[in-house]
């Protein structure tokens, strides 16, 4: 008997697309992505095209290699920084990492899956590989077995069905031994996983609890069995069960702050073969691109000020009806690229929190200059940020603030002109000519200020300006009162991939302080560049 080959809507092959990436799969050819979708290569041309032109896929021009685009690190930067509650965690796992010496990590319960909210890495040069947004099986995870311990008969049962696998070979594959151990663990209150997931690895895990006293996440620590010896296991666990009560206490005074397992499944639950929405894989036609475009911009809706969307919003937003934005909302849901929220709002989803993860890792430069920005911001005193050119814009990669309650407010992601800011100049001037020509003819000079640039020959003669000098201070050229102070990053090709800036109001950053703050940024742009192995060439 044959079967009939499962047909997808265009959108849903756009997030089919994006959930290909992984951890290990940051970066994949075409045919390998048409391959993976069972679609024809020119469908899978035209899904990427869309993509990257909303900023979800970004496209290497050297390796021609598609990847997750800086979008989705926008979206999942403030999909995480609105989970309130995780900034009254996070020091309790700074606590945890730092008395165990292992990393720990803050989960929840997904489907099936354990996605980690957070991670706080140990200082041990062997440890665990995770990062944040990952996802993991639940049955062979402690921070997944010490949720499924306490829910419902009926979600583990979905869990066994969907599959044991060995992963080692010490994974519970067998359902009744699955069983007992869970609810071993609900009596004990912890769970030790022995090299289940990975062989070497043996992790502890607790449970969180609500007001209501349902268990919404857990928290766990990972390390290699050396470090991890029995002689310590029991002093571990207890300082695992004092972290979660302790986060425990925390939520049951926020309780609106995370939902239970259950309430997401009951979100969540649709049925993702709907025959109405069947589609050919390969129809071309402007309204199939479309329905891809709406559905990222509709993403991209959500903002640090807006983190919840109704349908009628959507709909007047986007420029489409609200049957349309319904049909896009509805499958956003399916991919949890989208969650719902109360009184029929929505907000950003799971799905994207994974991406994050993936992009953040992939861009090497962000992890390497993290502790260099936190270094400049303490010597100077004023909020420091990592761009890369993203088009013809600039894209913030990371951000660490100042602490003056008067500073300039931005955010992960956010895009911004090249030409007029100091990020941009830093980046432009040492791009090549006919990239500089291209960037500069193609885009409309728009003046933000008195003091911006739009004459074509001044700008190319500051940026030429630039090159010489190595750094660029941009007085009031995109913000009245702001300025901003920005050096090139090089890799060890010696091309220049990323700037590095330190920006304030000009009540603070003075004049007389400019040469201090030049010697700091470039010095930080040069140590950043020389972990990527950058050298200084010989001309």
């Amino acid at each position: 008997m044959s079967t009939t080959k499962r047909k997808y809507s265009s959108l849903e092959n756009a997030l089919r697309l994006l959930t290909i990436f992984s951890m290990d799969r940051s970066e994949l050819p075409l045919v390998k992505i048409a391959g993976e979708l069972e679609i024809a290569l020119s469908t899978a041309h035209r899904l990427v095209h869309t993509l990257a032109s909303e900023g979800f896929i970004n496209k290497d021009p050297y390796t021609k290699l598609y990847s997750p685009g800086v979008s989705i690190l926008s979206l999942s930067h403030l999909l995480s920084s609105k989970m309130i509650i995780l900034q009254e965690i996070i020091p309790i796992m700074k606590k945890l990492t730092k008395i165990t010496g292992e990393t720990s990590h803050i989960c929840i319960l997904d489907g099936t899956e354990v996605v980690y909210l957070h991670k706080e890495e140990c200082p041990h040069p062997i440890r665990l590989l995770s990062h944040s947004g990952r996802r993991n099986p639940s049955y062979c995870t402690s921070s997944g077995q010490a949720i499924l311990a306490y829910q419902t008969e009926e979600d583990i049962n979905q869990v066994i069905k969907h599959g044991l696998y060995p992963y080692t070979n010490k994974t519970i594959t067998n359902p009744d031994v699955f069983m007992s151990v869970l609810k071993s663990i609900k009596k004990s209150g912890y769970v030790i996983s022995n090299q289940e997931l990975h062989n070497g690895v043996i992790s502890i895990g607790a449970p969180i609890f609500n007001a209501n006293h349902e268990v919404i996440a857990s928290i766990n620590i990972a390390g290699p069995i050396e470090r991890m010896t029995n002689m310590r296991l029991n002093q571990l666990v207890d300082y695992v069960k004092e972290a979660s009560d302790h986060i425990s206490k925390i939520v049951k005074k926020q309780n609106s702050l995370f939902s239970t397992a259950t309430e997401r499944k009951k979100a969540t639950n649709r049925t993702l073969y709907k025959q109405q929405q069947f589609l050919a894989n390969d129809i071309d036609s402007k309204s199939t691109l479309s329905s891809v475009k709406n559905a990222m911009k509709i993403l991209r809706l959500f903002t640090s000020n807006r983190v919840t969307l109704g349908v009628t919003e959507i709909s007047k937003q986007i420029g489409i009806s609200k049957s349309s934005a319904h049909r896009l909302i509805s499958t956003l849901l399916d991919y949890r690229f989208l969650q719902k929220a109360p009184n029929h709002q929505y907000t950003l989803g799971l799905g994207l929190l994974t991406l994050g993860g993936i992009v953040t890792e992939q861009k090497g430069i962000y992890k390497e200059t993290l502790p260099k920005l936190e270094a400049l911001v303490s010597r100077l005193g004023e909020s420091a940020h990592l761009a890369v050119i993203e088009d013809k814009s600039i894209v913030y990669l990371h951000k660490i603030e100042c602490d003056h309650p008067v500073r300039l407010f931005s955010d992960i992601g956010k895009r911004n002109p090249i030409y007029c800011t100091g990020s941009g100049l830093a980046l432009l001037a040492f791009q090549s000519e006919e990239n500089i020509r291209k960037m500069i003819e193609n885009v409309e000079l728009q003046s933000y200020t008195n003091k911006t640039t739009t004459n074509r020959l001044e700008l190319q003669w500051w940026l030429d300006q630039i090159k010489i000098d190595g750094y660029v201070i941009a007085e009031e050229t995109f913000y009245e009162g702001v300025v901003s102070i920005a050096a090139p990053i090089r890799d060890y090709t010696n091309e220049v991939i990323a700037s590095v800036c330190v920006v304030g109001p000009m009540s603070r950053v003075t004049n007389d302080k400019y040469p201090l703050f030049v010697g700091e940024v470039t010095r930080t742009a040069e140590r950043i560049s020389s972990i990527l192995g950058h050298y200084e060439h010989d001309d």
